[in-house]
């Protein structure tokens, strides 16, 4: 289309955000999304952000080619959702090119850190596969409502992309805590009891006693006040406390 006058996002900012993302986490859930203005798979700054790298993005319905004016790939066209200048903003010409783009990372894809894409939602939202080189609102449309297909044509000559994800929760930790009092004044006889539930395996305990005690029962103290912190294998930590009087 004669409104978009260069190919796709510059592959120098592609290399910035590839750089700044690698530089973040290797384990991380990354999501990136918005009008990349591609053309095709082929061009340098869809390369950059689809191959290499520590945190590489994927496609998550996975369909490299020439998207340009192709009906093979009608199903995921985000522009333009008018087949004729009708209105002061926009582009016509129909539903022919796939500019808007959700990428995601390996975690993301394989739910590795608790968020998970869920296969088959990944959607132009408004198009219902028989739009190519049309309007989303003629022939009539019955992927969505008439109010929403008629505010999608108003909004933009481009279309939102969506899609589902699973997220997944930690099993609910719970940390509770009794003592044993020292039997007299200058004794270093008590103890502190921590009591746990939930939490993802491995788990580490940890007391702030004098001799960092790691056990869920500390023994051997004097009077005073200790902490007991309870970490679960991801990394989420629980915190309570004894006094010995």
């Amino acid at each position: 289309n004669s409104d978009h006058l260069v190919f796709g996002v510059p592959p120098i900012e592609c290399d910035s955000l590839r750089s700044h993302v690698d530089g973040i986490s290797s384990t991380g859930n990354f999501i990136f999304g918005g009008d990349f203005n591609f053309y095709t798979s082929s061009e340098p700054g869809y390369q950059i952000l689809t191959t290499g790298g520590v945190n590489m993005f994927n496609d998550p319905v996975n369909t490299p080619g020439n998207w340009n004016n192709n009906s093979s790939f009608a199903d995921f066209h985000t522009q333009s959702t008018r087949s004729s200048q009708s209105m002061e903003c926009g582009a016509p010409g129909g539903m022919d090119d796939r500019f808007d783009f959700i990428l995601i990372s390996d975690s993301v894809v394989n739910g590795g850190d608790r968020v998970q894409y869920i296969n088959g939602t990944y959607a132009a939202l408004g198009n219902d596969g028989n739009r190519f080189n049309q309007s989303i609102n003629n022939p009539p449309n019955t992927s969505l409502p008439d109010s929403v297909v008629s505010a999608l044509y108003y909004m933009s000559d481009h279309l939102p992309v969506v899609m589902d994800l699973l997220i997944t929760y930690p099993n609910v930790m719970a940390l509770s805590t009794t003592q044993t009092e020292v039997t007299c004044n200058g004794d270093c006889d008590g103890s502190g009891t921590a009591t746990i539930a939930g939490g993802s395996p491995p788990f580490t305990y940890q007391w702030d006693d004098p001799s960092l005690q790691t056990t869920l029962t500390a023994a051997g103290l004097c009077a005073g006040t200790y902490r007991f912190t309870f970490t679960d294998g991801t990394g989420m930590s629980l915190t309570d406390s004894v006094i010995l009087t």
